[in-house]
Order: C-alpha cells, then sequence, then structure tokens
C-alpha cells in the first residue's frame, strides 16, 4: 500500500483520547493527521509541515481527498423538510439576540414564537406541537439584535408518513356499502383472469386490423399502379 514518508515530525500528548479523530497515523501510536473536538466545531492538526523535505502528504494521492473531506465535513446541512408531529426540535446557525427579543416563525397566515435556547455553536427552537400545517415557513428576528427583522432562514414542514398509509375497504364492506345499487365489484385474486378473457373475447385487437388495413391499401395500390399505367400507353 502506498501511503505517505515522513521524515520528520513533532509527537503530540492527548490526555484526552476520546475527543480525537485519527485519520492517519504513524508508529509508537503517534498521529501524522488527527482531528479534534472544539466546541460544535472541529480543528484538525498535522504533525509534520508541508514542506516536502519533512514528508510527501503535500505531493501524495491522498492529500487532495483529505482537504476535501475536511471541507466538507465543515458544512453543516440543514434537513430537507421537517415532519409534523416528529420533530419538535429546529436547529439553526448561533444567532445572537439582544435582551427580550425573540425569534418569529411565520408563513401566510401562521405566527408563533418558538422556544429558543442557545448552545455554543448553535441555536435550538422548540416548536412543541404549534405548526399544524404542511408548507413552508419563515424563521425572523424582531427588531434589533443579529439581522434585525429579516428573514434567517426557510424550514419546511410535511405530513407524516404515515398520513399517506392507505387501508383499503373489503369486498364485503363495499357491497354493504352500495346495497342494491347497480355496482359490481369484482375481486383482483378472484376475477382477474375471467376479466381479461372476458376483454379479449369481447373486444377486436388493433394490431390485427391494421395488418388488414395494410393489405387493402397495399392491394389498391397494386391496382392503381397496373391499370393507371395502361390507361396511360394506350393514350400515347
Amino acid at each position: 500500500m502506498d501511503l505517505p514518508v515522513v521524515s520528520n515530525y513533532l509527537a503530540f500528548t492527548n490526555r484526552n483520547s476520546s475527543s480525537v479523530e485519527r485519520i492517519l497515523s504513524l508508529p509508537l501510536n503517534n498521529f501524522l493527521f488527527a482531528g479534534f473536538d472544539v466546541g460544535e466545531g472541529k480543528a484538525y492538526l498535522s504533525a509534520t509541515s508541508l514542506d516536502i523535505k519533512d514528508s510527501n502528504l503535500p505531493k501524495h494521492a491522498v492529500f487532495v481527498p483529505l482537504m476535501y473531506k475536511i471541507a466538507f465535513g465543515s458544512a453543516k446541512e440543514q434537513p430537507l423538510y421537517y415532519t409534523l408531529g416528529a420533530d419538535n426540535l429546529l436547529e439553526t446557525e448561533k444567532i445572537k439576540l439582544l435582551t427580550n427579543q425573540s425569534l418569529r416563525l411565520t408563513s401566510a397566515d401562521f405566527d408563533i414564537i418558538p422556544e429558543v435556547r442557545q448552545t455554543p455553536g448553535k441555536t435550538l427552537l422548540y416548536i412543541a406541537d404549534q405548526v399544524k400545517r404542511p408548507g413552508f415557513y419563515a424563521l425572523k428576528s424582531g427588531v434589533g439584535g443579529e439581522r434585525p427583522d429579516s428573514v434567517l432562514t426557510q424550514v419546511a414542514f410535511n405530513d407524516h408518513r404515515m398520513e399517506s398509509d392507505m387501508h383499503y375497504t373489503s369486498e364485503k364492506e363495499l357491497k354493504d356499502l352500495f346495497g342494491d345499487q347497480k355496482v359490481a365489484v369484482y375481486s383482483a385474486k378472484k376475477d382477474a383472469m375471467s376479466l381479461n378473457i372476458a376483454i379479449k373475447n369481447s373486444s377486436m385487437e388493433l394490431w390485427k386490423l391494421c395488418i388488414i388495413l395494410a393489405i387493402v391499401f397495399l392491394a389498391i395500390e397494386i391496382l392503381l399502379i397496373r391499370f393507371f399505367n395502361n390507361k396511360k400507353k394506350q393514350i400515347a
């Protein structure tokens, strides 16, 4: 396996091994490249410099994917949508609020003030069961604070998937529902074969009709060419 070659590096002592993500390791349980949890984010540390004299890591094939992974891992994506009745907690980037200032979750005919809790790296919004309808909602700040009276982000709410879990009415329930009305109830299991046979017997298949018409028109064309050309020759 082709791995980076290191000639000079620094050895670090880590007292809390649970907060370290070892990405590239060296002998004697030392790390070459590792990530450390810092607050709500991460800091990445290399035990060697980017100088070619110290290692070939900057020119190694693993370097570019490593940088891409760090960049993409730092981006926090917001969910595409939240589920009504299931997701009661919204998470956003850190929002600075003034004293007695609150955030508002609004739509065309909807406006609530959710409970707000601040953590070191993000803002948490507790909405409980206040959102009842699916749709798009704007998170706005009031007057003052960071980005006053502006839309901070947009969130979407969808109905719970269980709402689309359809339960079908049984054959007996359908017959009881329609009673003496002239409604025929067919069973998919029992009557499927007989219905297919009846349809084939009572209907004309189009492909047969197309073949018949093609033969008829071909015969007409042959007759026209034969007799029409003969008349032209006689006149000439």
